[in-house]
């Protein structure tokens, strides 16, 4: 199985430059195998932590009822912790420190229930740099809290973001396919061939992301009235690109331009599935067998 991501979004504008960034990543991270859960904090009710000290005196951990009860389990869960903030008065929103305040609650002794997870920041702001931004004071509160709770610091994504839109986004797929079954008359199975690219671009000046996947399956299927059984054979190929500038703290002469390039685990894969098809609607299920193995499910609107 894939690494376990868990991105919490701290900002509150819905469709803002936090929130596209962050979906590309979850993106990125998705197509090379990882299992990514998005989280918008804005949409949680997540109090502040009140300083009862009642979660370092019982093993019951935190006694306020709030929506942290359901992230407390996400985040024991995760392998990999990401914070995305835009940067508010010098600091992280108040949505991310409320949440992160009451991590308080996983200490376990001299030790927290986080130890040996990754964290890593997403970060924009609307200035024209780490200093005046006052992102430098978020950088350091987190790596404070790193070394507190035992978690290593994964690495930053940061950039100059005001409004709305100043990260531009391109997305261009298109897909091919052939059915041998109008070719060959009489055929006990439908038989097709599929080829489908995609290209998706998140681009600011101090950071670009970039994910593309090219796919060419041949897959077969038979129908029994509503159900339908199906299988494929699919060869893949799936990298990411990322760059950013990487600065050197005080010393802007040592900037440097940094060139990361993952390619995805899976190349071929098998898919066995069954679908159900009520009315305009289309129930399926499919297991796929490949370097990471995936059970998939959907509902599909067919007119």
């Amino acid at each position: 199985m894939g690494k376990k991501v868990l991105v919490l979004n701290g900002s509150p504008r819905k469709n803002g430059n936090t929130a596209v960034l962050s979906s590309r990543l979850s993106d990125g991270a998705s197509s090379v195998g990882a299992d990514v859960e998005s989280i918008t904090l804005h949409n949680l009710d997540i109090s502040p932590c009140d300083a009862c000290d009642y979660c370092q005196e019982n093993e019951n951990g935190c006694i306020i009822e709030d929506d942290m009860q359901i992230l407390y389990p996400k985040l024991r869960d995760s392998d990999v912790v990401v914070i995305a903030s835009p940067v508010y008065f010098s600091g992280l929103t108040a949505q991310s420190k409320l949440c992160l305040d009451r991590w308080y609650a996983m200490e376990e002794g001299d030790d927290f229930e986080l130890k040996g997870k990754k964290l890593a920041l997403l970060m924009v702001y609307g200035d024209s740099d780490l200093y005046s931004s006052g992102g430098i004071t978020v950088i350091l509160a987190l790596e404070n809290i790193c070394r507190y709770v035992g978690m290593d610091f994964a690495g930053i994504v940061h950039g100059t973001a005001m409004d709305i839109g100043d990260v531009e986004v391109n997305l261009l797929g298109w897909g091919l396919k052939y059915n041998f079954s109008q070719l060959i008359p009489g055929l006990p199975l439908d038989i097709a061939a599929q080829i489908l690219f995609n290209n998706f671009e998140a681009i600011h000046p101090d950071t670009e992301i970039k994910t593309s996947n090219v796919a060419f399956n041949v897959h077969a299927s038979k129908s029994f009235g509503a159900l339908i059984v199906y299988g494929g054979l699919q060869y893949e190929s799936t990298n990411m690109d990322y760059t950013y500038t990487f600065e050197q703290l005080g010393m802007p002469e040592l900037d440097d331009r940094i060139d990361i390039s993952v390619a995805g685990e899976n190349n071929m894969r098998l898919t066995l599935g069954v679908a159900v098809k009520v009315a305009v609607l289309a129930f399926n299920v499919d297991y796929n067998i490949g370097s990471q193995n995936a059970l998939v499910a959907g509902i599909n609107f067919e007119f």
